[in-house]
C-alpha cells in the first residue's frame, strides 16, 4: 500500500474518483494535466489536451478570463476563489463553476503550475447573473476587438500572457508578416526574434501605466529594418482588473531619416560656412596686401618686384576662382531633378578630355577611353560633373616619378542595366585608411596639391541623387573609382522593377 501511495498512478485514480474537474498549468497558461472529470466535459483526451491554452470550442472570450486569472495565481502566489465561470462543454453548452486555483511551488518558493478545481453550480440565481456578467464581458471585449481590427494603424490587442486577441491589417503590412491567422498565437512565439516587445508588456501588465519608447529597430519578416515608436497601454476587464494591453507601433523611419540628414545637413553647413569664409578671404588678403607692396614700389620707381607681385596675386585669384566654381557646382548638386536626356558616353568622355588637354600634355598622361558605344537615359549636368571631377582628379594627383603615367575611363552594363564606369590611374594614390573619409566634405586625401576638399564630395552627392553608388576599388598600384549609375525611366513608361 505504500508503495501505491507513492505511485503517480494512485494519485491519479484518487483524482479521477472526483467529481469535480481537476487541472494543472503551466507558466503560459498551458494545460499539463487534468483529470477524468474535465476531461468528459470537455470531451478530449489527455494527448488532445496537453501543450494549450484551453480547447477549440471555448469561447474566446472566456478564455481571456482564465488566462487573466492564472496570470494572477502565478504573478501573486496566492489562492483565488472564482464564485462563478462560465465553461463551454464538447457540445457547446456553457455551464457555470466555482472555481478555486491555487499556486504550486518548487523548492525554493517559486511558482512552477497552477492547479484549479471546479465545481457545478446549480443554483439558477447565480447562473442567472453569472449570465448577465458574461454578456456584458464579451460586449465589451468583442467591441474593442473590432475596434482593434478596423483601426489604420499598425496596433494588435493582447492578454495579460501577451496572446493575440486582436490585431489590424496594418500591423501585418507592418512585419511584412504573411503566415496564417494569429488569434490566439503567443507573440513571443513568432514576432520577439523581429520586435522585442514582450518585456515592455510585462511591465505594462504588471505597473498598470502605459510605456512608451522611440527610435527602437523592429525587423521584418523579409529582412528589412524600420525605426519605430511603440506605445503599450493596459486595457481592463468590466470588474477594472488589467485584461491585457493594446500595443500601437508608428514607423517613423522615413521621418527619422529625414532628421538625421537635416542634423547632417546642419553640420556640413557650419563646416561650409567656416572653411569657405577662410577660404574666400585668404586669397583676397593676399591680394590686397601685394597690391599696397605694388603701390609703394610704383611710388619709388620701381618695378622689378612689380611683376613677381604680379604672379603671386595671379595664383591667387586662380585658387579664389577655383573655390568659387566648386562651390557653384556644388549648389548645382543640391538642386532637384535636372533635365534628361540621351548621353553617348564615349563622347561625353571626350569632351572632359579635350577640356584637360593641355593639362594632359603638361602631366605627359597616356590617356584611353572604351565605353563601347554606350548610351546612358540620365541628367547631363550630374553625370558630366561626376566623370570631370574624377578625370581631373587623376590629372592632378599624377605621380611624377612614374615612366609611365596612365588615365583610363571604361564603361559597361551590368545585369541589372545600370551603367559601370570606371576611372583608374596610376598616380599617388592615398592611405586605405582614407578610402571612405575622402567623400566628406572638406577632407582631402594629401596637403601636397591645392584643393578645396569638395570635389569628390560633390561626386557623391550627384550620385546619391542620381540613385547610384561611387566606391573606391582600388587605391594601391593603381587608384580605381567605379560608379554605377542607373537609367532613369522615360517619360511615360514605368521604371524596371
Amino acid at each position: 500500500m505504500a508503495d501505491d501511495k507513492r505511485s503517480s498512478r494512485w494519485y491519479k485514480t484518487v483524482l479521477d474518483a472526483i467529481p469535480d474537474m481537476v487541472l494543472v498549468k503551466g507558466e503560459r497558461s498551458k494545460l499539463l494535466w487534468a483529470n477524468k472529470s474535465f476531461l468528459g466535459y470537455y470531451g478530449m483526451t489527455e494527448q488532445q489536451l496537453e501543450d494549450i491554452v484551453d480547447s477549440p470550442h471555448s469561447d474566446p472570450d472566456d478564455t481571456v478570463q482564465y488566462v487573466k486569472d492564472d496570470h494572477r495565481v502565478f504573478t501573486t502566489g496566492t489562492v483565488l476563489d472564482i464564485p462563478s465561470e462560465p465553461v463551454t462543454n464538447a457540445d457547446g453548452n456553457v455551464s457555470y463553476f466555482h472555481t478555486i486555483k491555487a499556486p504550486i511551488f518548487d523548492d525554493t518558493g517559486n511558482v512552477i503550475r497552477t492547479v484549479g478545481v471546479s465545481r457545478l453550480i446549480d443554483d439558477a440565481d447565480i447562473v442567472a447573473v453569472s449570465q448577465r456578467d458574461r454578456e456584458q464581458r464579451k460586449l465589451q471585449l468583442r467591441e474593442l476587438r473590432t475596434f482593434v481590427h478596423h483601426i489604420p494603424l499598425a496596433v494588435a490587442m493582447f492578454d495579460v500572457k501577451a496572446r493575440f486577441l486582436s490585431y489590424s491589417q496594418a500591423w501585418r503590412d507592418l512585419f511584412r508578416y504573411e503566415g496564417p491567422l494569429l488569434e490566439g498565437e503567443f507573440y513571443d512565439d513568432a514576432f520577439e526574434a523581429c520586435f522585442a516587445l514582450t518585456s515592455m508588456m510585462s511591465t505594462t501588465i504588471d505597473g498598470g501605466h502605459a510605456e512608451r519608447r522611440e527610435g527602437m529597430l523592429l525587423r521584418t519578416f523579409t529582412g528589412s529594418e524600420l525605426v519605430v515608436d511603440v506605445e503599450v497601454r493596459p486595457w481592463s476587464m468590466p470588474s477594472g482588473e488589467i485584461g491585457g494591453v493594446i500595443t500601437l507601433i508608428h514607423d517613423v523611419t522615413d521621418a527619422t531619416r529625414a532628421k538625421r540628414e537635416l542634423e547632417r545637413l546642419n553640420e556640413e553647413l557650419l563646416q561650409f560656412n567656416y572653411r569657405v569664409s577662410h577660404d574666400l578671404l585668404a586669397p583676397l588678403k593676399t591680394v590686397r596686401g601685394f597690391i599696397d607692396l605694388c603701390e609703394e614700389e610704383l611710388r619709388d620707381g620701381s618695378v622689378d618686384e612689380v611683376h613677381e607681385y604680379h604672379d603671386i596675386m595671379r595664383q591667387s585669384v586662380t585658387r579664389l576662382s577655383a573655390l568659387v566654381e566648386d562651390v557653384l557646382n556644388l549648389a548645382r548638386a543640391d538642386i532637384g531633378n535636372l533635365e534628361r536626356t540621351d548621353i553617348d558616353l564615349d563622347r561625353l568622355v571626350a569632351e572632359i578630355l579635350q577640356k584637360y588637354q593641355r593639362d594632359i600634355e603638361t602631366a605627359e598622361l597616356q590617356v584611353s577611353c572604351d565605353c563601347g558605344g554606350l548610351t546612358l537615359y540620365s541628367e547631363r549636368v550630374r553625370v558630366l560633373q561626376v566623370i570631370e571631377n574624377l578625370v581631373s582628379n587623376a590629372i592632378k594627383y599624377h605621380h611624377t616619378e612614374r615612366q609611365e603615367r596612365r588615365l583610363s575611363v571604361t564603361a559597361r552594363a551590368d545585369e541589372g542595366g545600370d551603367v559601370v564606369l570606371v576611372v583608374r590611374d596610376n598616380g599617388i594614390g592615398f592611405d586605405e585608411s582614407q578610402a571612405s573619409a575622402i567623400f566628406e566634405i572638406f577632407k582631402r586625401a594629401t596637403s601636397k596639391y591645392p584643393g578645396s576638399g569638395l570635389g569628390l564630395y560633390i561626386v557623391k552627392k550627384h550620385m546619391d541623387r542620381l540613385g547610384g553608388r561611387v566606391r573606391v576599388v582600388s587605391n594601391r598600384d593603381d587608384t580605381i573609382f567605379e560608379i554605377s549609375i542607373p537609367s532613369a525611366p522615360r517619360p511615360g513608361k514605368e521604371p524596371h522593377s
